[in-house]
């Protein structure tokens, strides 16, 4: 009973090790996962001559995550009624993360103000965003507007509020009809500051309780070396299995015969096989020999 206590722990520990691996997704705002928000908005990609865009999640919305973990992508989704398929390649965008005190529906108008110290440009360049308009999870429709971040943001919600800052420096047009999935709400965990459409070296907005409905894909800041107990632990399931196998196996063997018999029989024994020899010596002794 205590290997398979010991086992079963050591599996236990294995699983928590491997889903400590694994990428983590986080939707804010978390009660939109999977219903459908309430506006929609095209800022800050699909718009004309570019544009200034800062946008604050609150930390708890990131509860899921046990530590610091590494933000790699972020991911916007079409809106329901007024979204649809679309291909725009963007000349020059930068994208930044940090963590802040500003709260939702709390930050400043003025840009330079929101940013915290460790603000980190995680996406800079082209970028080509597309959306399949896929159905996604209840009413809502796939997260698929992807930027895949150059450098990843090692982000701990116990240290603040997130902040995403977006500078759209192309002079294209890029209005084609599509919007993203928003959320209105003055109580709800996101709100932004946009500057002007067209102007994209603003250096203040307009405060607006809106935010687009974000998805966030995580993993661990640092993969977990195999400690020693995780090693004992196997060791000690690999015990167990194998003493189960041997205990399994001795059982599945036939009885062994016995190895020592009685005295008496093994005289008779004896007797009875000298006897047989010497007839057989004699017998052949009168036969004649082969040539």
């Amino acid at each position: 009973m205590r290997r398979l206590t010991v086992g079963l722990a050591a599996v236990v520990v294995l699983v928590a090790v491997l889903r400590r691996l694994e990428a983590a997704v986080v939707v804010a705002p978390s009660a939109n996962a999977s219903v459908e928000a309430a506006g929609e908005n095209r800022y800050p990609l699909l718009v004309n001559g570019g544009i200034r865009y800062q946008q604050v999640y609150a930390a708890s919305e990131f509860s899921a995550l046990t530590g610091p973990e590494l933000i790699t992508q972020i991911t916007f989704r079409p809106d329901g009624p007024a979204g649809g398929p679309f291909t725009q390649t963007i000349s020059n965008v930068q994208v930044s993360l940090s963590t802040t005190s500003a709260a939702p529906n709390g930050l400043d108008t003025t840009f330079a103000n929101n940013p915290g110290p460790d603000n980190t440009v995680t996406y800079s360049g082209p970028i080509t965003i597309s959306s399949a308009d896929a159905p996604g999870p209840g009413n809502t429709r796939a997260f698929d507007v992807a930027i895949n971040l150059q450098t990843p943001f090692l982000y701990d919600p116990a240290n603040g509020n997130l902040l995403l800052d977006v500078l759209n420096s192309d002079p294209g047009n890029h209005i084609i009809g599509v919007f993203l999935d928003a959320a209105v709400g003055y109580s709800d965990p996101v709100s932004r500051i946009v500057g002007w459409e067209g102007a994209p070296g603003a250096t203040s907005g307009i405060a607006s309780t809106m935010g687009l409905v974000t998805q966030f894909t995580t993993s661990p800041s640092v993969i977990p070396e195999p400690s020693i107990l995780v090693v004992w632990s196997l060791l000690a399931a690999l015990g167990v299995g194998c003493g189960w196998w041997r205990r399994t196996e001795v059982r599945t063997v036939a009885p062994a015969l016995p190895l020592v018999r009685s005295t008496t029989a093994m005289s008779a024994s004896f007797q009875h096989s000298a006897a047989g020899s010497a007839t057989r010596g004699s017998t052949a002794s009168s036969s004649p020999t082969r040539p």
